[in-house]
């Protein structure tokens, strides 16, 4: 039972976050990093985690019903509902506490962060989880 559906929205974050996706993986590649390329992979890590938020709360919206305004609740949602399962809002819990970091204390951003979740190809559990939220859409 799904109602107030945005194809517009929906679209626009599966193109963004396929780039976003796709510019971090060449990222990933690389075997040494400048301070313009720690910059730019917060960047598309904060975007990519805020998309994220947006989804859970857009899929929470149009699929249930259900309003939230605090991303930790909406993630609770979507695993009471067994959207995400125990994995999944550990992980969430993680890249909403970066993503914090980096929007408002970001003089305290680690770099070795940043460059494992990057190295380490972290960022492609975000795009299971959405996968996984967009699936509810169906």
């Amino acid at each position: 039972m799904n109602t107030q559906r945005d194809p517009i929205y929906e679209n626009e974050i599966i193109s963004t976050v396929t780039g976003i996706f796709s510019h971090l993986e060449k990222k990933s590649q690389q075997s040494e990093y400048d301070l313009d390329d720690f910059y730019a992979m917060e960047r598309m890590l904060q975007i990519l985690i805020e998309s994220m938020i947006g989804l859970a709360r857009y899929v929470l919206k149009a699929q249930f019903h259900s309003i939230y305004s605090k991303s930790g609740e909406a993630f609770e949602e979507l695993y009471k509902r067994n959207v995400l399962n125990d994995e999944d809002l550990k992980l969430t819990k993680k890249m909403v506490g970066y993503r914090n970091i980096l929007v408002h204390d970001y003089l305290k951003v680690n770099p070795a962060i940043t460059k494992q979740l990057v190295k380490n190809r972290d960022f492609l559990a975000i795009q299971a989880i959405q996968k996984k939220m967009l699936q509810q859409l169906k």
